[in-house]
């Protein structure tokens, strides 16, 4: 489920669900003001599943899944706009990272880890790098590695450690371009109360001033606007959960405490408002999932008991919306199970309304922005496992969706682009799940129907489509009957297809940082 604060009027009601019920997911703000849900669990499958929610039309699309199912994992938006996911996994932690580009809603792969882990931080650097640190690497073991990730070289390289090896801890960027590391279990599988600092220059960890309350994991910690870093609950020792909360002051170096909230939590999240209040929500009190909400005013150093959340939840996340009301979505519900109910709060009315569905479940599709602004929404996996040849456009302004006609053939991990002339071209893709596909297609909106656009000479799926500065699509990468190289171009001027030059490695094409160009990274 997802439910949205509104912090003028101090409710919550219930709206639109997710697509998917997650638990252990995460949630990044995108520069478009959409909150983009990645990963997280179902049971005890790990999600490649990803979502998107639109605070303009107030509903929730499907996208691009992930290449690997991924819990325990973290997101970080870069400079420019994509997002990097590393580390994390399904019963066992991997070492890959991908990156997003929410532009064509295109996931890439990019350099893998120096090792698996799960449960780290990752941190964007003022120099547009990302450190992650901690985590675990097996099934217990904490870390001390840390990596940088350098989005232009698109490669991670080992740093300095950490001075204790840490999981489930926190990682917050400070004002002057530190990094802070709070709490987390460490070898014994003690909770622990000390505190690191990255320093971005030399890119060297130092202790700091360890937390003065309690040492905890399953906290959250919030950057107030002043610079100083508020940290709630948590648990401490083996179940101890606490409701005390403590301020760092990174320009003395010391924690001080402030008046415990009204209840315990851990798993619960803290979002840092317009108003510079932050709002915490839900968590987990030992015996069930919790509701209950409460606000922090950090220039009267108080709490004060908010409306409680429709659901109860715990493993969520909270993200602010450009408009400054708080999205709470998915998690733990009653019963332990995950939920994807939502809530949306209209400030015009004062109402709450739900999205209209799609007309069939399906996942594994793609999502194009049609040049007037409705959604194209193409093929995927059905309910029992088949590849859809079936199409639907969302209009906004309606709020209502609309058969989009039948695709020559069905298919999943397909590439979708939108042309210069208002067209979408579709190719390859699966439609088993297994073999790949050579053909392609294109649907006209202004005709509202499909034709064939030919084939591509190697079939594949799970590459990518880049449209180029002079209109043409630039197929390349992904898997046939093995790994591919080769590159192709349709142009759409004529209507055909043509071999380029293949990449030098077994590598993912991605859009390049300077104009014109494709890097291979």
């Amino acid at each position: 489920s997802s439910e949205i604060y509104d912090p003028q009027n101090r409710s919550w009601s219930p709206g639109p669900s997710m697509l998917k019920a997650r638990r252990e997911h995460t949630a990044t703000a995108l520069a478009d003001g959409r909150i983009l849900v990645v990963g997280g669990r179902r049971g005890s499958a790990s999600l490649e599943s990803v979502e998107v929610y639109n605070p303009n039309n107030m509903g929730w699309s499907q996208l691009a899944p992930m290449e690997t199912g991924r819990r325990g994992h973290t997101t970080t938006l870069l400079t420019g706009g994509r997002v990097l996911v590393a580390g994390g996994g399904g019963a066992l932690s991997v070492n890959s990272s991908e990156v997003y580009d929410p532009s064509g809603d295109v996931w890439t792969r990019t350099d893998t880890l120096l090792g698996p882990r799960r449960d780290h931080t990752a941190t964007l650097l003022r120099t547009g790098n990302v450190v992650i640190s901690g985590g675990r690497g097996g099934l217990v073991a904490p870390l001390k590695r840390t990596e940088i990730y350098d989005p232009f070289a698109g490669s991670w390289a080992g740093r300095a450690a950490l001075s204790e090896a840490r999981w489930g801890h926190l990682g917050i960027p400070l004002s002057d371009g530190a990094v802070l590391v709070i709490g987390g279990y460490n070898l014994a599988g003690q909770s622990m109360s000390s505190a690191e600092l990255f320093d971005a220059p030399s890119r060297r960890w130092t202790q700091t001033t360890p937390m003065a309350g309690s040492a905890r994991w399953g906290h959250a910690a919030t950057s107030l606007s002043d610079g100083r870093v508020l940290v709630t609950g948590g648990v401490t020792g083996v179940s101890m959960r606490l409701a005390s909360a403590e301020i760092f002051d990174p320009s003395i170096g010391a924690w001080s405490p402030t008046p415990d909230m009204a209840l315990i939590r851990d798993q619960h999240t803290a979002t840092l408002m317009a108003d510079g209040r932050v709002l915490v929500a839900g968590g987990w009190d030992g015996v069930r999932s919790m509701s209950e909400t409460e606000v922090f005013n950090p220039e009267v150093n108080s709490w004060t008991a908010a409306v409680s959340m429709s659901q109860p939840r715990w493993g969520h996340t909270a993200t602010t919306l450009l408009d400054g009301r708080v999205l709470v979505a998915g998690g733990v519900s009653a019963g332990d199970l995950p939920t994807d109910t939502a809530e949306i709060f209209m400030p015009d009315t004062g109402a709450w309304i739900e999205a209209a569905p799609m007309s069939r479940p399906r996942d594994g599709h793609t999502a194009t922005l049609l040049e007037d602004g409705r959604l194209l929404v193409i093929g995927g996996v059905g309910v029992n496992g088949e590849s859809l040849d079936s199409a639907e456009i969302y209009d906004p302004i309606t709020g209502l969706w609309s058969d989009a006609g039948v695709m020559v053939e069905p298919r999943r991990r397909h590439t979708a682009t939108l042309l210069s002339d208002g067209r979408v071209l579709v190719v390859a893709g699966s439609r088993d799940g297994v073999s790949p596909l050579a053909s392609a297609e294109l649907y006209s909106p202004s005709e509202g129907r499909w034709t064939s656009a030919g084939s591509i000479s190697d079939a594949r799926w799970g590459h990518v489509a880049i449209l180029l500065p002079e209109g043409g699509v630039m197929v390349a990468g992904g898997f046939g009957f093995n790994i591919l190289r080769s590159v192709e171009t349709y142009t759409p001027a004529g209507g055909g297809w043509s071999s380029g030059e293949s990449a030098v490695k077994l590598r993912q094409v991605v859009p390049a940082c300077a104009s014109g160009r494709v890097c291979i990274v």
